[in-house]
């Protein structure tokens, strides 16, 4: 057992990608379609939505949490993508690409 990093799961030229997408994903599950419209439901430093080193490997995809005050200003934010999202750019060799096969 170790510690698996975010670099270990995905490419470097490919985190903008998954940073876009966690993105995507939060505007969704607030039911929103802009960035300034997540700012106006209390979410600020959207920039911070990032393919960080804080996740969690599940069966249906990776999740990401953001701390309190990281993208709200109290509570922990979780998103998750799923791997049909995420399949194409996971290392081919990663303990991520063993659990999906």
């Amino acid at each position: 057992m170790r510690l698996v990093d975010v670099s270990d799961i995905f490419a470097e030229e490919d985190m903008a990608y998954i940073s876009y997408q966690l993105k995507k994903q939060l505007k969704i599950v607030a039911g929103v379609h802009t960035e300034d419209e997540l700012v106006e439901l209390g979410f600020y430093n959207i920039d911070n939505v990032v393919a960080n080193n804080n996740f969690m490997i599940t069966s249906e995809g990776i999740t990401w949490n953001y701390l309190p005050g990281e993208l709200s200003v109290v509570e922990p934010i979780d998103i998750t993508l799923d791997y049909d999202i995420l399949r194409d750019y996971i290392l081919e060799n990663s303990i991520v690409s063993k659990l999906i096969d």
